[in-house]
């Protein structure tokens, strides 16, 4: 038998899962309405999602802060998409690096960005800080439609 040791550093870092799409821009996410954000790709300024659908028009790193809802449904426009349950965890993020950026990363093609989306939960606001001898248990479920 194997033994693993697993050690953890706390860092700002979501539970991460990317999603190939046809087109990011025909895509509607829902359950983030009434939720503030911070927008990273606007020098950290804080809003309040108004939209019922949120979409997807190029650069986004959003980080909505504190989401209460249990569940955040991603559609891809196509007939098909997915939804993120989440457990123990505070905040969810929304990003896609947008066409600028996509040409300076070199796991990503020029022309990749249009092609996915990446909707995620963590607790990126608030780092989950543990003393000796406690637990915390967060995590996310992604059912594809």
């Amino acid at each position: 038998m194997a033994s693993i040791q697993l050690v953890i550093v706390p860092t700002p870092l979501p539970f991460r899962f990317d999603r190939n799409l046809q087109d990011v821009s025909r895509i509607h996410i829902s359950g983030l309405t009434g939720h503030t954000f911070v927008d990273k790709v606007a020098a950290n300024a804080r809003h309040v999602e108004d939209r019922e659908l949120v979409t997807i028009q190029g650069e986004v790193d959003r980080v909505y802060v504190d989401v209460q809802t249990p569940e955040i449904r991603v559609d891809d426009g196509v007939g098909g998409g997915y939804v993120v349950r989440k457990t123990g965890v505070r905040d969810t993020v929304v990003w896609n690096i947008g066409a600028e950026k996509a040409r300076t990363m070199a796991d990503m093609g020029d022309n990749d960005w249009p092609h996915y989306i990446c909707v995620e939960v963590g607790s990126v606001g608030e780092l989950v800080l543990l003393g000796r001898g406690e637990t915390w248990t967060g995590g996310q479920t992604i059912t594809a439609l």
